[in-house]
C-alpha cells in the first residue's frame, strides 16, 4: 500500500480515531454519490415499492399458501433485479475501498515500538536446544542465546528509532524479522511466518491499537475496522436519507 502514503501519511500526524473518522467520511460521501450516479434512482425507487407491496402481500396471504408462495417469487425476482442494479457502483469502488482499508491495517492495528521502550520478540520453534539473537544495533535485555521454554524463545530489547533486520541462528538454521521502531503510526508486520525450517514463527509484541482508548460499547472496545463500520453505516444511512436515494 505504500503508493497511498503520499496521500494519507500526513493524516498520520492525527489521534487515530480522527484519521479513522476523516477516512470514513471521505469514503462513504464519495461511495453515495457515485451510487447516486450510477443507478437508475427512478427505478430503483419503484423496486422498493413493489418489494414493500409485496412484502405486505405476503404477511396478508400466510392463510394461503399458493398465493403467500406466487408473491414470495415475485418478491424475490424484484430484489434480484435490485441488487443487480446497485452492483455496478458497488463493484467500481471496491478495489478503492479495499486498497485504503489495507492501508488502514497497516497503520492503525497495532501501537507502534517507541524509541528506547523495551519490547518482546518470541520465536517459536522445534528441535532446537539453543537460539542466538543477532540484533544489529539494538540493545538485547538479558543473554543473546537462550534454551527453550515451551518451544519458544524470548528476548526482550530496546533501541532509538529506526529500521533493523534481527536475525536468528542455530547451526545451519537462520531466519529474520525486520522491525520498525518509531513513535509514528507506523510497523512491520508483527508476525513472520518461517516455511520449511526448524524456526516456525517469529512474534514481536505489539500491542493492539484502540483508538478510542478504555472506552468501549457493552464491554466492546472496538479496533480501527469496527469503528471504520459504525461510522460508515451512520454516515451512509444519514446521505441516503437527506439525498433521497433509494
Amino acid at each position: 500500500m505504500s503508493f497511498l502514503d503520499p496521500v494519507l501519511n500526513p493524516l498520520l500526524g492525527l489521534q487515530p480515531v480522527y484519521i479513522i473518522l476523516i477516512i470514513s467520511l471521505v469514503i462513504t460521501v464519495i461511495m453515495t454519490l457515485l451510487y447516486k450516479l450510477l443507478t437508475n434512482q427512478k427505478l430503483m425507487k419503484v423496486l422498493k415499492e413493489d418489494m414493500k407491496r409485496l412484502q405486505k402481500e405476503v404477511k396478508e396471504l400466510r392463510e394461503h399458501p399458493e398465493r403467500m408462495a406466487e408473491a414470495q417469487k415475485k418478491m424475490m425476482a424484484k430484489n434480484l433485479e435490485y441488487m443487480k442494479h446497485s452492483m455496478k457502483p458497488t463493484l467500481i469502488t471496491m478495489l478503492p475501498i479495499l486498497l485504503i482499508i489495507g492501508w488502514l491495517s497497516a497503520h492503525l492495528s497495532y501501537q507502534p515500538l517507541l524509541p528506547g521502550e523495551p519490547f518482546n520478540v518470541t520465536v517459536f520453534a522445534e528441535g532446537i536446544s539453543n537460539l542466538t539473537i543477532e540484533p544489529g544495533n539494538l540493545t538485547v535485555i538479558g543473554n543473546e542465546t537462550l534454551e527453550p521454554v515451551d518451544n519458544k524463545f524470548i528476548w526482550s530489547l530496546k533501541g532509538p528509532e529506526g529500521n533493523y533486520t534481527l536475525g536468528f541462528s542455530y547451526g545451519n538454521v537462520y531466519a529474520e524479522k525486520k522491525i520498525l521502531i518509531t513513535d509514528e503510526f507506523k510497523y512491520e508486520n508483527p508476525i513472520e511466518n518461517v516455511k520449511n525450517s526448524p524456526i516456525k514463527q517469529v512474534e514481536v509484541s505489539h500491542k493492539k491499537l484502540k483508538p478510542l482508548g478504555n472506552f468501549s460499547i457493552f464491554g466492546w472496545r472496538p479496533g480501527w475496522l469496527g469503528i471504520y463500520i459504525i461510522i460508515s453505516i451512520i454516515t451512509s444511512m444519514g446521505l441516503r436519507k437527506i439525498l433521497k436515494i433509494h
